[in-house]
């Protein structure tokens, strides 16, 4: 008996020292890794600045403009990973208020972090009491979407920014559900960008225009108050951004604030309706970037409900983007903008020979109207993309034409094409003296240039000052006794480059930011 307790009380013991030791050990441990440890030492601000590039700067091999919902999942996923190194860095981090300025909203299906983890980052952002630091709101909304607490359930705070993305067929509701329950706390003096895309599937584009129905307007089920309120924070935005979603631009007026309008996909219905869109744009005198991209508006069934456009002025408008458009939208806007000092922007397609009928099917026009139009217009920049129904290889007759009607034009940009044996001399400024642009910038992006020899000739004849091609386009530089043609370019173009990808003209993906 004696002997089995004291067996029983050694074992006892040993247990006992051994996570004794054990724990002394790992407190040891992580005492001398602190002391060693190189980031340890860093001061805290140099950590804090390397804590922002590693959270908010894509990697090498990461999309510069990722979607919003990719572009959530990586910042967030990031920042966790930090904060789970150390106890330094995790100190750090929750003490950096600057990572913690984005609130994520949505459900698990959607975005990264889950709901749960929204009050943390609203906790650690200081959201409830903080009037002086910008505050972002990124929300994206499935058909799951429930009140997300406490943004819902409790005082919203006041946002500097608000993103929504809708991803399910009937979002309207959704949108307007939220925007109900953030316009009664927001400030107009505190809100300066609003952006709203309700996703879309690529495959319902196919589908004919038409006009929205009176569910699928934003705010359709406000309340009279909450209506004013909605209009009155739309009035005084600096920057609006709206994709697939509906307002009646009859209600909104602007205010000297508003310098960035970004509309896209959306149903505006016929040219009485464009001219309300007009007449809001007219309403803010210090406008400065627009852009209407597939932007759907129908010439009348008779020329007697034709009202002819409504001129208005943009004295300080710097930039004016049309892409996407059929004719019928382009000749309209460019009758009623005054002309100034702007840069005209055209991203020419399929839809650009054609006007829309008010069924929604696309009347056939001829091609020179369109060019005639926009060399009268002075047009600046042109985005060239392939037509759905043609061939996607570059027409030398065709491309050459399009350029002698524009010789004002300093910028071209093609996009998704395949240059064969023979098309790319079209670039080629002649040596007669006929119309045709000096340009100043080519980018030419996803691609396949088959005579990328030629290109210094091309670069010379236009005394090119840019000149980008991207992964694509590159590819035959990469093959043996092309380093000539590289250094020769180099040597001609002053800013010429070679890039993996370039993000800046695509407006399929809605960003974060």
């Amino acid at each position: 008996m004696l002997a089995s307790s004291i067996d029983s009380s050694l074992e006892t013991l040993h247990t006992k020292l051994f996570e004794e030791f054990f724990q002394s050990r790992m407190l040891l441990a992580r005492t001398r890794n602190k002391i060693s440890s190189r980031a340890y030492s860093l001061p805290n601000e140099v950590l804090a600045d390397i804590f922002m590039n590693v959270v908010y700067t894509p990697g090498p091999h990461e999309f510069y403009v990722p979607s919003m919902k990719d572009g959530l999942r990586r910042m967030f996923g990031r920042l966790y990973s930090l904060l789970a190194v150390c106890t330094t860095w995790r100190n750090v981090g929750l003490g950096l208020s600057k990572l913690w300025s984005v609130i994520p909203l949505g459900d698990k299906k959607t975005i990264q972090p889950t709901p749960e983890a929204t009050s943390l980052v609203l906790q650690q952002s200081h959201a409830w009491n903080s009037g002086h630091r910008p505050l972002h709101l990124a929300a994206v909304l499935s058909n799951r979407y429930t009140s997300v607490p406490p943004l819902l359930e409790e005082r919203a705070p006041r946002f500097t920014s608000i993103n929504i993305e809708a991803r399910h067929k009937s979002p309207a509701m959704n949108i307007t559900t939220l925007l109900e329950s953030l316009i009664k706390t927001q400030t107009p003096s505190i809100l300066s960008e609003l952006s709203i895309h309700q996703y879309h599937d690529l495959m319902e584009d196919e589908l004919r225009p038409c006009l929205p129905q009176v569910h699928e307007y934003l705010g359709f089920r406000m309340s009279a108050q909450e209506r004013d309120l909605f209009t009155t924070l739309i009035g005084s935005l600096a920057t609006f951004r709206l994709k697939r979603a509906n307002i009646h631009w009859n209600t909104i007026t602007f205010s000297d604030k508003l310098v960035n309008l970004h509309l896209q996909s959306v149903v505006l219905g016929d040219p009485t309706k464009l001219n309300e869109f007009l007449h809001a744009l007219e309403s803010a005198p210090e406008l400065r970037d627009v852009k209407l991209i597939s932007v759907v508006a129908f010439i009348p069934s008779s020329r007697h409900g034709n009202p002819p456009p409504v001129k208005i002025s943009l004295p300080k408008l710097q930039s004016l983007l049309l892409h996407d458009l059929t004719f019928n939208i382009v000749k309209h806007v460019l009758a009623s903008i005054s002309p100034g000092s702007h840069r005209l922007k055209v991203g020419m397609s399929g839809k650009s020979y054609y006007n829309c009928l008010p069924n929604g099917k696309l009347d056939k026009s001829d091609s020179q109207p369109i060019l005639s139009l926009l060399n009268r217009s002075g047009i600046d920049t042109l985005f060239l993309t392939p037509n759905d129904c043609d061939s996607r290889y570059v027409d030398y007759d065709r491309l050459h034409t399009i350029l002698k009607y524009l010789p004002c034009l300093k910028t071209l940009i093609m996009s998704d094409w395949k240059w064969e044996r023979g098309s790319i001399p079209a670039l080629e400024r002649p040596v007669s003296g006929a119309p045709f642009p000096t340009l100043s910038e080519i980018y030419i992006t996803c691609g396949f240039v088959y005579e990328v020899n030629l290109l210094p000739r091309i670069a010379a004849s236009h005394s090119l000052q840019t000149l980008v091609l991207d992964h694509h386009s590159s590819l035959a530089l990469t093959f043996d006794g092309a380093e000539h043609t590289i250094q020769e370019l180099k040597s001609r173009v002053p800013d010429f480059r070679l890039v993996k990808s370039i993000e800046d003209f695509s407006h399929e993906v809605w960003p974060l930011w």
